[in-house]
């Protein structure tokens, strides 16, 4: 089971390394095209200012867009996660825990509302 996690993780991170060469080799080869059709009108000071600012640019909108995406797909820690499982679909036994711990506190009715499912929070 952990050689099988192992493996799995060694081929993403393999895969997206590629991924992050491929995107090098394709910005470099980009930036070069700009800068050698910018060169013979712009001088080559300018061509470089120009692939130089489009660059960060390309970086920054990038960035951006990743910084946007992993708040959207972010998950709730795993506490919270279990908490809102078991809070969703509750067992007969966390019930029975639930309503015997309210009922020592000396609240029968509220641990009566808890075993019919009647919850004042909901």
């Amino acid at each position: 089971m952990l050689d099988d996690f192992i493996d799995n993780l060694i081929a993403k991170l393999m895969t997206g390394a590629g991924l992050i060469m491929a995107a090098a080799i394709a910005a470099v080869t980009g930036a070069m095209a700009i800068y050698a059709f910018l060169a013979p009108h712009l001088g080559p000071a300018w061509s470089y200012v120009v692939v130089t600012a489009l660059a960060a640019a390309t970086v920054a909108i990038w960035g951006l867009m990743q910084k946007q995406h992993r708040d959207r797909s972010k998950k709730p820690p795993f506490e919270q996660r279990l908490v809102d499982l078991i809070q969703a679909h509750p067992s007969g036994a966390f019930v029975a825990g639930l309503a015997a711990g309210v009922l020592m506190k000396g609240k029968p009715g509220q641990a009566l509302d808890i075993i019919r499912g009647k919850s004042k929070d909901r």
